[in-house]
């Protein structure tokens, strides 16, 4: 009897173990398991380490409103990121990195060695804050407002850094060369091209580090430093590369031509705009490719490179879309307009600033949209008349809280099987 009691412990005890091990699955699973990003709403350029520019917030207002706006000393060409937290860090051509809290009051600020900040900011998955400055200098920084090291280049950085499966930096320097940076600030090695880096670099699942140089080529660099291809176009590369979820690169050049490359360097495609292509592309969940040109429009492509629709934004535009969870194209332009544009190509509602938008827009919690102008002044927009669709988004744990929960359950686990293991001692 007392054998078939033990039986039935060592049962219970394997069917919770499924159960907890199903259960697990959807608090470790989170869509950036494959980077180092930090788990928010926007950690980088371009949303996460592919920078698709595809967010997973629901954007679907038929207008909006200005909740408030932050005033810097210097005009306004980074991104604005937004930690798990809801904090939000923005850049400004003062030299000066602000902490800015979910109100708009001021955090803190962190003054930088130079007079001019273009790179957009990373954070990682430990809360450290990576960014380059017009010194040649990247930053690593507590969330705090303390600086933890410095990284010094021989000219300056406007590249925006990224951040590899293993914890490396990625970032571009004017000197040349792409620099991987180990967490502790010191150099794990750099990879020269023959021209200036101002594109900032996308990492797919393997930790290929894709980036483009002012030689005209888009570099395919290894894990390791080394070369694996490059691909050459007629002008500069600009222009940041977005990868998608079949390891496809997508790039724009001052050639005038947007370019779709697979993972081995050949070319899938290419299609020509009428002017230069320095904004970088976006891709939404559906494979739709979003980038825009000097010739003033926003060009939206299928995988296939076919045009399915181009939308005018009035004057150049160089600010890379930002794309709502349900689709919306979020985008800037030199006419001093906020654009969203329904997936079909018509124009949802436009947002006037007080200065022209050169820096890309990103999206934080409940879909609030913040975009910087050269005016200096940092926009925070909130959606009014909300069209009546649900949320599609699925909640999901912090990182930080879903290890919690995973220790938890392991510790139950353990508790469980001493209880079974002291019945079975007992009874022999």
């Amino acid at each position: 009897m007392m054998g078939f009691q033990i039986h039935k412990q060592v049962t219970i005890l394997t069917i919770l173990f499924l159960v907890i091990s199903f259960i697990s699955v959807p608090f470790l699973s989170t869509q950036v398991s494959s980077s180092s990003l930090e788990y928010s709403t926007w950690p980088s350029f371009g949303r996460n380490s592919r920078n698709t520019g595809q967010s997973t917030q629901s954007t679907n207002h038929s207008d909006v409103e200005e909740i408030w706006r932050f005033r810097t000393d210097g005009p306004i060409r980074a991104s604005p990121m937004i930690d798990e937290n809801g904090t939000i860090y923005q850049a400004s051509g003062d030299g000066n990195l602000y902490a800015i809290n979910p109100d708009g009051t001021e955090k803190w600020s962190f003054a930088t060695r130079g007079d001019w900040i273009i790179s957009t900011p990373a954070i990682s998955d430990d809360g450290t804050i990576y960014i380059g400055c017009e010194r040649g200098l990247l930053y690593a920084i507590q969330k705090d407002g303390t600086e933890i090291w410095n990284f010094t280049t021989n000219s300056r950085i406007t590249s925006s850094p990224n951040i590899g499966p293993d914890g490396s930096i990625y970032f571009g320097s004017l000197d040349g060369n792409l620099y991987a940076i180990n967490v502790d600030g010191t150099e794990y090695w750099n990879h020269s091209t023959e021209g200036e880096i101002h594109s900032s670099p996308a990492v797919d699942e393997e930790g290929i580090i894709y980036i483009g140089s002012n030689d005209g080529n888009l570099h395919a660099i290894n894990p390791d430093g080394t070369e694996k291809w490059t691909f050459s176009t007629g002008d500069r590369i600009l222009s940041s590369p977005a990868i998608d979820g079949d390891g496809n690169i997508y790039f724009g050049s001052e050639d005038t031509n947007i370019y779709a490359v697979d993972r081995e360097g050949t070319k899938l495609w290419s299609h020509s705009t009428g002017d230069f292509v320095s904004s970088s592309p976006s891709i939404s969940n559906d494979g739709t490719i979003y980038v825009s040109s000097k010739d003033s429009y926003l060009y939206a492509l299928h995988e296939n490179g076919t045009l399915k629709w181009r939308f005018s934004t009035n004057f150049w535009a160089d600010s890379s879309p930002a794309l709502g969870e349900e689709g919306t194209i979020h985008i800037g332009s030199y006419d001093e307009k906020l654009f969203a544009v329904d997936t079909d190509g018509t124009e949802k509602w436009t947002f006037n600033t007080e200065g022209v938008i050169r820096s890309s827009p990103s999206i934080g919690h409940g879909g609030t949209i913040y975009v910087g102008c050269l005016e200096g002044y940092l926009y925070a927009l909130d959606g009014i008349g909300e069209e009546d669709t649900e949320d599609q988004i699925t909640p999901t744990l912090p990182i930080s809280y879903r290890w919690i929960v995973l220790i938890g359950v392991l510790s139950i686990l353990i508790v469980l099987i001493i209880f079974v293991t002291r019945n079975k001692i007992s009874y022999f």
